[in-house]
């Protein structure tokens, strides 16, 4: 797996490879970039509103459409959807053990609950790439994409 940029205008330009997968497709996703600065956290502890209204203020936002084959995305959502299941089942437990001994079984409850938070921050390091937007969302830097993907968009660069 490797690391990528690109410009979002040359969008168009991405190659038909699936960015998980590596293997040919027609397939893609669109995904909303969003880009926030880190400077408004410091206006928080003087005033929160500042901080929200900094946050809102220094937004920027964008849409890039992403090479990504159906059988990855099917993946990716059934592996997300077992994460989320064990999270609501733990706290589920949690709920129902509380009250049924009037004290939460912590040593049950806090296993399923910690075993699904792993899973899921597994699913999404694993299964999906990183998408990070540039300051203005005019750069894309893809993490974790396969060396097919990366080989074949340096190829087009390459070309042109």
């Amino acid at each position: 797996m490797a690391t990528v940029s690109f410009y979002v205008a040359e969008q168009a330009h991405l190659p038909a490879v699936c960015v998980k997968t590596g293997q040919p497709t027609a397939d893609s996703i669109t995904l909303q970039l969003t880009y926030r600065p880190a400077w408004p956290i410091l206006l928080a502890p003087v005033s929160l509103l500042a901080a929200v209204v900094g946050f809102a203020a220094g937004a920027r936002h964008g849409t890039v459409r992403i090479p990504l084959a159906e059988s990855a995305w099917r993946r990716y959502r059934w592996w997300w959807k077992v994460a989320v299941s064990v999270i609501v089942t733990g706290g589920a437990g949690l709920i129902l053990s509380g009250v049924a001994h009037r004290a939460p079984d912590a040593l049950v409850t806090g296993m399923l609950l910690g075993a699904g938070l792993v899973l899921l921050w597994a699913v999404h390091m694993t299964m999906w790439c990183g998408f990070v937007p540039g300051k203005d969302c005019s750069v894309v830097t893809v993490h974790r994409a396969h060396d097919d993907f990366v080989s074949a968009l340096r190829l087009l660069h390459d070309r042109s």
